[in-house]
């Protein structure tokens, strides 16, 4: 019975909701309604094709390998998901900036970042009107000043947040 829940489960789904893994690859037909996308991989091309997805309601990305695919691909991602409310990226070390085309998510409501390396999210956050949440996980035990220099002063301007 369960088996027959899942499965009928996966086919109502299948054009709204989609999760990758690593080790796997993107479906060759993925529908242009899409609206949530969860994806940890190592794979830079499968990161690069998230920018078609043009209306994302949330994008989870796990990313564990080279951060300077990671940045590239997530400046695309921002230019072509305007309308992402709800971005959560966890990835592996060495990414140090979150691109400055965050600013182009005016729909964004939620944002979670964990990492490493990351030393000050972008200037133009305070850009994000809409945004009510920002969660951010330092690794390792930063000192107070670098905490204190994360979020961009220009943030206290955002009054939903």
């Amino acid at each position: 019975m369960h088996d027959l829940i899942h499965e009928l489960a996966q086919s109502v789904f299948i054009h709204e909701c989609l999760r990758v893994e690593d080790g796997t690859k993107l479906p060759s037909i993925i529908p242009k309604t899409l609206r949530h996308l969860a994806i940890e991989t190592t794979n830079s091309d499968i990161i690069k094709k998230i920018g078609q997805f043009k209306y994302l309601h949330s994008l989870i990305l796990f990313y564990r390998t080279s951060n300077q695919d990671l940045c590239n691909a997530l400046t695309e991602i921002f230019k072509a998901s305007r309308s992402l409310p709800l971005l959560y990226i966890r990835a592996s070390k060495d990414l140090k900036i979150i691109p400055e085309e965050i600013g182009n998510l005016i729909h964004l409501r939620y944002l979670k970042i964990d990492g490493y390396d990351l030393t000050m999210l972008s200037r133009s956050l305070s850009n994000l009107y809409h945004l009510q949440y920002i969660i951010y996980y330092i690794r390792g035990v930063p000192s107070q000043s670098k905490v204190d220099d994360f979020l961009p002063s220009s943030t206290i301007n955002l009054s939903n947040l």
